[in-house]
């Protein structure tokens, strides 16, 4: 029984998209820096990392790992600025280190659909439902008609402290 529950609250979740819905390229990057930086975590040894990433749920910053704060920006190779949204990003109780995903468009790079396939091998049972949830409540879906393709070509790390620029 609880396996037709759970069915039924994917459905919904779906369906409250709209079918002409489509990640925007913007979305989309934002969406590949934050799962280079959850395999990373994995890589680094981070078993509970899907229970620490908070970018799909709308949090200051995207990700809180053992009372540290990450804040993720995935940038083009040719931008020259890092958004912000929001002061609050840049801002945490917590030490914060600000993660910059540098990515190039290319045919034949990876897709986000990629990364999350990347993703599903390692996980099983309950990590993998949690994963696809946190997947639906960024906007991701798999049927995703306009998918981009990227190289990463540089991924920075720096700790925000009192002098850094906001």
């Amino acid at each position: 029984f609880d396996w037709i529950m759970e069915a039924i609250k994917r459905l919904k979740a779906y369906y409250k998209f709209n079918t002409q819905y489509e990640m925007t390229r913007d979305l989309q990057m934002g969406l590949f820096g934050e799962l280079c930086t959850v395999l990373d975590f994995y890589d680094k040894g981070y078993e509970d990392i899907l229970r620490g990433w908070k970018g799909p749920l709308r949090e200051p910053q995207d990700f809180f790992i053992s009372n540290h704060s990450y804040e993720v920006k995935t940038i083009g190779l040719h931008s020259e600025e890092i958004r912000i949204n929001g002061a609050r990003q840049l801002h945490s109780s917590y030490p914060l280190t600000l993660i910059v995903v540098m990515i190039d468009e290319i045919e034949d790079g990876i897709s986000v659909h990629d990364l999350v396939q990347m993703i599903n091998g390692r996980l099983d049972g309950v990590e993998l439902e949690l994963f696809n949830e946190l997947l639906i409540k960024y906007g991701y879906l798999e049927m995703q008609q306009n998918v981009f393709h990227y190289a990463v070509c540089r991924i920075s790390k720096y700790n925000v402290e009192d002098e850094f620029p906001r």
